[in-house]
């Protein structure tokens, strides 16, 4: 299975790799890896995919910003980075990169 790994390299993202070393990943990050991809731009993330063309599954461990309880999450916890709104993008940005949703 062909699997593109966004943030790979990161601490989960590790585990996650070498949990599907069978198949064949792709590693994307924002520094570095197979290709590279900015996760808070909808361009660099559109751009991404017509690179690969097609995959077979799609993970995405990457992110930044606040790590707290969901639940007590305030809108000062997202003020200082995008980690709330990037972890929304990829699915919320799928029409305007002409992906199809995964039903």
């Amino acid at each position: 299975m062909k699997i593109l790994m966004i943030g790979g390299n990161g601490t989960i993202g590790k585990k996650v790799t070498a949990a599907l070393s069978g198949h064949n990943l792709i590693i994307a990050g924002r520094s570095k890896g197979d290709i590279l991809v900015d996760i808070n731009s909808a361009d660099s993330i559109a751009s991404m995919f017509r690179q690969l063309q097609t995959v077979d599954a799609c993970i995405c461990t990457a992110g930044t910003g606040y790590y707290g309880d969901f639940a007590t999450t305030t809108e000062e916890c997202g003020a200082s980075s995008d980690g709330l709104r990037i972890t929304a993008l990829p699915a919320a940005s799928a029409p305007s990169t002409g992906r199809k949703p995964m039903t």
